[in-house]
């Protein structure tokens, strides 16, 4: 009778032990994930945020040292940067909130879909609110694509996500059946 009360005892400490850790882990990843938003509300809030020159000058200088034409055609993933470097920013800061919004939402224990789809919503919200933002900042202007920028950074760092949990699972079933097979 005793030893199986003190089993039952270390399984619900256990369990508790675990859920501290995973209410820990949960808060951190809110915390940086309130971070982040008001980063980016922050940036939104200047009124003059350029790349500076400097960066321009030598970015734009070494596009067009290549002499022969053909290697041009390497070079055309980073025309986006040439163009429209302040969507490729849009695109980065986008890119690591939909990463914190899934690992927030994944922490609260939802499925990973569920957090996908959580972290989509939330990360399309706060950037269609971002641009909203932006109509009453002297300097900024709102724009649609700006809004698209953003959702395309959250719709990459969800696919990234994907890929790596497929990666993940197909490796582990591989390694544990390696490890069944040598048994």
């Amino acid at each position: 009778m005793i030893p199986k009360l003190l089993t039952y005892i270390k399984k619900l400490k256990g369990s508790y032990d675990q859920g501290k850790r995973t209410g820990l882990i949960f808060k951190i990843f809110l915390s940086l994930t309130i971070l982040y938003a008001f980063l980016i509300f922050y940036l939104s809030s200047l009124s003059d945020l350029r790349i500076p020159e400097e960066l321009l000058i030598l970015f734009n200088s070494s596009i067009r040292s290549p002499n022969h034409s053909d290697y041009l055609i390497l070079l055309a993933p980073l025309y986006p940067l040439i163009k429209q470097p302040d969507k490729v920013a849009h695109i980065l800061l986008y890119f690591g909130f939909g990463i914190l919004l899934f690992l927030t939402m994944r922490s609260m224990h939802n499925t990973i879909s569920r957090a996908v789809i959580l972290a989509l919503l939330i990360g399309l919200l706060y950037g269609a609110s971002d641009e909203f933002h932006q109509m009453f900042v002297d300097g900024r202007t709102s724009s649609i694509m700006d809004l698209v920028a953003d959702i395309t950074g959250l719709i990459l760092a969800q696919v990234i996500i994907l890929i790596a949990y497929a990666i993940i699972a197909i490796f582990s079933h591989v390694w544990t059946g390696f490890w069944k097979l040598s048994e």
